[in-house]
């Protein structure tokens, strides 16, 4: 009969039939209300003017030993809760109770253990001090095929050394065992069983077995043991300035909660932090896990800040021969020095230079916390660079020489006595006709520079003097 509600009218549709009133102190009436709540069907109505009544409804019918039984029933009960009562004779009872003029239900499952042969059903009203009223409805027993219906362990991870339970229920189950040296259960009257400490050093799976009149089955639950949490934990760079900031960074495995101390507070369970100590500090990285916990630390060294500098010069390009002052401002140094002669300077300063070429100055600053440098360039523009020659030098009246340059540096280039600008580079015949001085003057951005040749003009058979 699986499947098959084995009470008679136990929806109460029209009246009490099929249940039986045992007892003086309760009245049983069918009543058109429904205890689940809603008008749909009836209900039995109990009720009972005596304190600690004895009466009941009661249904008996025949069970087989080997099966479950799963029992549902609806209930109400105004001042005092109606009790409900199922189980087996001989030579077991189960009592459920509603709370105090609230609306449920009661459903559990009871296996039928050899030499059981009747099941029981009583509807009353238990420990009621005065007055009261139940209302019952939607009773039914139901015969259930093999089966397990649970299978769980109280704690599905636990820490290695640690130890759980599996609970489980079965129905019409009349063979119950689990391996992994568990071993095997007898049957229960509640369908319900628990085993023993199980402490397993490694993950493992446990296979329960179950056989009854219906056939076989089997589940598994897997109790995983998690090793403690492992963590790596560093410092980039171990060492900083004042001031300056360090990265730690992070991994841990079997973590649930993983936090660095000093400020930095609950992380992830892997990731990088930036951090600004302000004095040397030691870094405690704490992994917790359902293994065990773990800890890791990195210490982050704080040194004095290394010299800070501010080094200058103006003006930053200058002619030859002109001068330039170099500027400097120092923090957080001991020593200072300039190269190229300078030398040992205070902290703060300023010197004039005269560069005969483009030179870079650089300034070292030392201090507690290490040293720093700094240098700037002046650039020395060059002053314009002459080749100028006459050839020949010395000539008759009337004959030619020629003016040659070669100019570099410049933007402009001029001759005097009428020869007028010139390209920087260049040749030019000329017939003076006496002595002659002649002047190039070269302008560029370095300066103005002269060059001059003199061109000796002699008279045909002799030699004329020539003041200058």
């Amino acid at each position: 009969m699986l499947g098959q509600n084995l009470i008679q009218n136990g929806g109460f549709n029209s009246s009490l039939a099929g249940w039986q009133q045992e007892g003086a102190d309760i009245t049983a009436t069918w009543d058109s209300g429904d205890a689940g709540g809603s008008p749909t069907s009836g209900s039995a109505k109990l009720v009972t003017s005596a304190s600690k009544p004895a009466g009941v409804l009661r249904q008996s019918f025949p069970v087989t030993s080997g099966y479950s039984y799963e029992f549902k029933a609806s209930r109400r009960g105004t001042p005092f809760a109606g009790s409900i009562e199922f189980g087996f004779q001989p030579p077991y009872r189960v009592t459920y109770a509603v709370p105090h003029g609230s609306w449920g239900s009661d459903a559990d499952v009871l296996h039928a253990v050899p030499g059981v042969t009747t099941g029981t059903v009583l509807l009353g009203l238990k420990y009621a001090d005065g007055t009261a009223t139940a209302f019952f409805d939607d009773v039914s027993v139901v015969e259930l095929p093999t089966a397990i219906r649970s299978f769980t362990p109280w704690s599905s991870s636990i820490a290695q050394g640690q130890c759980t339970r599996i609970s489980f229920e079965a129905s019409s189950a009349t063979s119950l065992s689990i391996d992994q040296g568990v071993g095997a259960f007898p049957e229960s009257f509640n369908a319900q069983w628990l085993t023993p400490n199980l402490c397993p050093q490694t993950t493992t799976t446990y296979t329960l077995t179950v056989s009854g009149p219906t056939g076989s089955t089997t589940r598994q639950a897997t109790i995983t043991v998690v090793p403690p949490p492992t963590a790596t934990f560093t410092a980039t760079p171990t060492s900083i300035s004042d001031g300056e900031v360090a990265s730690l960074s992070w991994t841990t495995t079997n973590a649930t909660t993983v936090s660095i101390d000093n400020g930095v507070g609950s992380v992830s369970a892997s990731g990088t932090a930036s951090v600004s100590p302000s004095a040397t500090t030691t870094y405690m990285l704490t992994a917790n896990g359902i293994g065990g916990s773990t800890t890791k630390q990195v210490s982050v060294t704080v040194t004095p800040p290394k010299p800070q500098i501010s080094f200058t010069a103006s003006p930053r390009t200058i002619a030859e021969g002109e001068s330039s002052t170099v500027s400097w401002n120092v923090l957080n140094a001991t020593g200072v020095s300039i190269d190229h002669g300078i030398g040992t300077r205070p902290a703060s300063g300023s010197v004039s230079v005269s560069p005969t070429a483009t030179t870079t100055y650089r300034l070292t600053a030392t201090g507690p916390g290490g040293s720093s440098t700094a240098q700037v360039t002046i650039t020395v523009l060059q002053a314009p660079v002459i080749i100028f020659t006459a050839t020949p030098s010395t000539i008759t009246r009337g004959s030619a020489t020629t003016l040659t340059w070669i100019v570099t540096e410049a933007t402009s280039v001029v001759i005097d006595n009428g020869v007028g600008p010139q390209p920087p580079n260049g040749a030019l015949d000329i017939r003076p006709t006496d002595t002659t001085t002649y002047l190039l003057t070269a302008t560029g951005p370095g300066g103005v520079r002269q060059a001059q040749v003199t061109i000796t003009v002699q008279v045909s058979g002799r030699r004329r003097a020539v003041r200058h």
